[in-house]
């Protein structure tokens, strides 16, 4: 059965380990404050509002207390961003993931994701959803996660329809997907 209480002390890695997610603590503020203002990120979200760093952190300390929200903080291993990292044992911030509307009683949920304009093309997606997917069918009991998107934000949405094999139901300034269900094989369409 899903359990209501809040994952303290989450830290989950992709296989690969070139992922890491994990709650989002003070040291992730000022990352988050500064992601949200990037214009990049604003053009497909326009509906988020912009965050100062004090902002930032009272959103995480009241978000952390409800229980139908997961914050997640995504670091990657820089080697990926920095070939002059060696030993490739260094993780640094490369976006935000989230789940929202966790519903124990119909185990379902959404999930969304914002990757750093640095980091993206480096391939986070993939990884990231198939380590917070697997955590949610398999941890959280979650049966349906709902993906939401602008109709112009056509990375996500090829990534969606290719990768993720989500079907759309529905479409106005933003195309909500049905992703996933517990009972599809989402770990070949992930993997």
């Amino acid at each position: 059965m899903t359990t209501t209480l809040l994952p303290r002390g989450l830290v989950l890695f992709s296989p690969d380990f070139r992922v890491k997610l994990v709650l989002p603590g003070p040291e992730d503020d000022e990352h988050i404050a500064r992601l949200r203002s990037i214009p990049s990120v604003r053009k497909h979200m326009p509906f988020l509002p912009t965050l100062t760093k004090a902002e930032a952190t009272i959103q995480r300390e009241l978000r952390s207390q409800d229980p139908s929200i997961l914050d997640i903080v995504i670091y990657a291993r820089t080697f990926m961003l920095d070939e002059d990292d060696k030993d490739g044992d260094s993780y640094s911030f490369a976006g935000v993931s989230g789940v929202f509307g966790l519903n124990t009683e119909h185990l379902a949920c959404e999930a969304g994701i914002i990757i750093a304009p640095e980091w993206q093309g480096k391939g986070l997606t993939t990884p990231v959803f198939y380590t917070l997917l697997k955590y949610l069918f398999e941890h959280r009991d979650m049966h349906r996660i709902h993906f939401e998107t602008s109709a112009e934000n056509v990375a996500m949405n090829e990534w969606l329809d290719k990768v993720a094999r989500a079907r759309l139901e529905g479409c106005g300034g933003v195309c909500v997907k049905g992703a996933l269900s517990k009972g599809r094989d989402s770990r070949a369409a992930l993997s």
